[in-house]
């Protein structure tokens, strides 16, 4: 790759893990991971999935997912039943409290995206949500 293409994609690294206070630990001014909140997201959005299902969409080591899912029930934000259809698998769902914590994360992520973009006008904004969209179009692999 060529030394200044990298050095681009390097720095935009970097300004977004720091925007996106991704070196804390934690996200959103929260005591959530952005693991916690991918999870979280996709449990609200996939009601009745599977940690198998659930993987698809996140790519996680097993054991490190494992350790996410038994954190989050511990805090009371998710279930986990035995699957009837399969007695090998666990059906995942936010409890109401985890509904309410989904409800509270989605609001400050919106939050941060409107501050993050609050000092351009709406064709900047424009602009910068085709780049994004660009973007992550040409980082998709093709299957």
């Amino acid at each position: 790759m060529n030394k200044e293409i990298e050095k681009k994609i390097r720095r935009f690294g970097k300004f977004y893990t720091k925007h996106m206070g991704l070196l804390e630990g934690t996200i959103l001014n929260t005591e959530h991971s952005i693991t916690d909140l991918h999870i979280i997201y996709e449990l609200y959005h996939n009601p009745n999935t599977t940690a198998r299902q659930l993987n698809k969409d996140i790519n996680l080591d097993e054991g490190y997912l494992s350790r996410i899912i038994n954190k989050l029930l511990n805090k009371s934000l998710i279930t986990k039943k035995r699957s009837l259809s399969d007695k090998r698998a666990f059906i995942l769902n936010l409890t109401d409290k985890g509904k309410i914590e989904f409800h509270k994360l989605d609001a400050l992520n919106t939050e941060l995206a409107e501050y993050m973009v609050s000092h351009l006008d709406h064709d900047k904004k424009l602009e910068l949500a085709n780049l994004l969209d660009r973007a992550r179009i040409l980082l998709t692999k093709s299957e």
